[in-house]
């Protein structure tokens, strides 16, 4: 899983346990931690720290971070074999979103669109949509989350969300208007990095440093 902290809390994105299709359906059970973006109270004295499920319905989160200047949170949720998507909360959400899986894989119903009793019905209003997905095409695989850039060396990028693709090691951005809840741009950065004539191969993470540049 994936951890960050925001605001005292500590938050572990925990994909679903694994096997195609969450044939255990833990994503959408809320009784398990499984496929769940858990929120944990920092400031509680006693130990251990009990989590409370601030989202669920997440396939594996791989990565999620905070915008460090506004504070909301971006998820790279990886898809079973067709979609991969990016997800997107602001930093005033009250948590309890359902972002699908396995009723859905990014905007299209999973399997067939049958739910398994106690689920909701593909399409229901209770499943929060992907701001932006892509499909696998046989070079993309499998989504790696990153970060929005708040650096200073490029004012030009700031504010933009930057995702990339384990297999395929492609780089987008993408401008997600906090306001309106609308992707206004996606653009292809792939041939921008790196610099000094070097590659990226199987990128796992791109984060930041302290000075908000992305590594």
């Amino acid at each position: 899983g994936t951890i960050a902290i925001r605001d005292g809390f500590l938050y572990l994105g925990l994909g679903d346990g694994g096997g195609g299709g969450d044939p255990d359906e833990l994503a959408q059970n809320d009784a398990s931690p499984f496929g769940k973006m858990l929120r944990f109270d920092l400031s509680q004295q006693a130990l251990p720290w009990m989590p409370e499920t601030w989202a669920k319905g997440l396939r594996n989160p791989f990565r999620f971070s905070f915008d460090r200047e506004t504070g909301d949170l971006y998820i790279g949720d990886v898809g079973q074999g067709a979609l991969e998507e990016i997800d997107a909360e602001r930093a005033d959400s009250p948590g309890g979103r359902n972002y699908g899986w396995d009723v859905m894989e990014g905007s299209s119903c999973f399997p067939d669109g049958s739910p398994d009793p106690g689920e909701p019905e593909c399409d229901d209003p209770s499943l929060v949509l992907p701001i932006h997905e892509y499909a696998n095409d046989g070079s993309t695989c499998s989504v790696t989350g990153g970060a929005v850039y708040r650096g200073s060396a490029s004012p030009s990028l700031r504010g933009l969300y930057f995702f990339s693709d384990f297999c395929s090691a492609r780089i987008w951005t993408l401008r997600w208007n906090r306001t309106t809840g609308i992707v206004e741009e996606v653009t292809d950065r792939t041939d921008v990095f790196p610099t000094g004539g070097g590659s990226i191969q199987h990128p796992v993470a791109i984060t930041e440093d302290g000075a908000g540049e992305l590594v």
